[in-house]
């Protein structure tokens, strides 16, 4: 079973396109404003992470398959990219690398990492 799995990690890893890679990735964190909805509520402010990538990588990026995805989660050349990408992709809240997650290294050292895999996987799932 772990020969299998890393040998798809590889496979998967071998099909990613080049540019999804941690050292050649940049991003900047967006603020987004608070908004008033038509049903009265109020949509608060929130942050959200923009890789700078060409519109061809990111229609590329939205082929990319969920298990190829984990793929690039788990290889430490990609994971950084792949779930800066994600968090794009997903358009999920980014508050905390707004100041806190500004590197790899910090995001691994203060645990992120696997908390990010962690729900990429369970999101990515429930896209199937």
């Amino acid at each position: 079973m772990l020969f299998s799995s890393l040998l798809f990690c590889l496979i998967a890893t071998a099909q990613s396109p080049a540019f999804i890679h941690n050292d050649s990735l940049s991003f900047v964190v967006l603020r987004k404003s608070g908004e008033l909805l038509d049903n009265g509520g109020y949509k608060p402010i929130s942050y959200s992470i923009r890789v700078k990538i060409s519109k061809e990588q990111r229609e590329i990026c939205k082929q990319i398959s969920n298990d190829q995805w984990l793929g690039l989660l788990q290889d430490e050349k990609t994971d950084w990219a792949a779930n800066l990408i994600l968090y794009d992709l997903f358009e999920k809240d980014a508050l905390t690398y707004l100041n806190t997650y500004k590197s790899r290294s910090v995001w691994i050292k203060l645990g992120q990492r696997d908390a990010d895999i962690k729900y990429w996987k369970e999101r990515l799932i429930r896209r199937k």
